[in-house]
């Protein structure tokens, strides 16, 4: 699309070209509108999955417990003017009520997209502990992930359903969200949530809060491009220190290697070679 006509267009016409365009993606994909409920006539739901952006009222699918609240924020926001903020004390639970609408992978089918939960965090601080995604039929789980929160910032989580611990069910009508146990109190912001969508399994990379997504990327045909965590902690563990001479480490490291590669030569065989070379010569 030209640069130019997208400038032209104002940021609220920006967000409802990129809701229609993701929607009708998913229109060709197969799926199906979900019927769900609403609040203030406003719906969240796009064919293909629930998508919640929180621009228009707080839907009534939500509820937290007596020891959390919800509002929306203009403070931190991914897309639009505004985010869902969630004050939590440790342990408290955020609730999404409504049927997920997850669809088990049908191989050596034409379409090979997995169904995938999406969802950008916002932490103000990072702490030293986990956000826990569980799904489930009403109050029984059948499927949950961990992200960690030791982040500042935005994050963004793509995680296919058949990764995460458990067995997920095409029944599930309930996402919750369980705060860290190991801070009294916090906040944070959730933007652009959509349940399950048919995901291409190119698009989960894992990263510092989701290392467990997408192992196989790692020894892909693409991982080039697809293992930048797997990537980045191999150059935490090659380092070098700036106080000693880069020269001579590597030097130290290509020669563990050479000789950790090549069998090497015992001092009598060395004591051999030296006089073979005198009696030669």
């Amino acid at each position: 699309m030209n640069k130019q006509f997208m400038n032209a267009i104002p940021f609220t016409g920006k967000r409802q070209l990129l809701t229609a365009a993701v929607s009708a993606a998913l229109m060709l994909s197969g799926c199906s509108l979900l019927e769900t409920r609403t609040a203030q006539g406003v719906s969240d739901h796009q064919p293909g999955g629930a998508m919640y952006f929180f621009e228009n009222g707080l839907p009534e699918t939500i509820s937290t417990d007596s020891n959390s609240t919800i509002q929306l924020s203009g403070k931190h926001y991914r897309d639009g003017a505004h985010s869902l903020q969630w004050n939590f004390n440790n342990g408290s639970q955020l609730t999404f009520d409504q049927p997920v609408g997850f669809k088990h992978f049908k191989a050596n089918g034409s379409n090979q997209s997995r169904h995938s939960f999406l969802v950008w965090i916002y932490s103000e601080a990072p702490v030293n502990d986990h956000l826990t995604f569980q799904f489930g039929e009403d109050d029984q789980v059948k499927t949950q992930f961990k992200m960690k929160l030791d982040f500042t910032g935005w994050r963004h989580a793509i995680v296919p359903f058949g990764e995460m611990e458990g067995s997920p069910t095409e029944m599930m009508n309930r996402l919750t969200l369980i705060a860290p146990e190991s801070i009294t109190s916090g906040s944070l912001y959730i933007d652009q949530m959509m349940l399950s969508i048919p995901v291409d399994p190119r698009w989960p990379t894992r990263d510092n809060q989701l290392p467990f997504v997408n192992l196989a990327a790692d020894s892909a045909p693409n991982s080039h491009w697809l293992s930048l965590y797997r990537f980045d902690q191999l150059a935490k563990k090659a380092a070098v220190s700036n106080s000693a001479s880069t020269e001579a480490v590597i030097s130290e490291r290509f020669n563990t290697l050479l000789m950790d590669e090549v069998r090497p030569l015992t001092d009598k065989k060395l004591e051999g070679c030296s006089l073979n070379l005198i009696t030669d010569s």
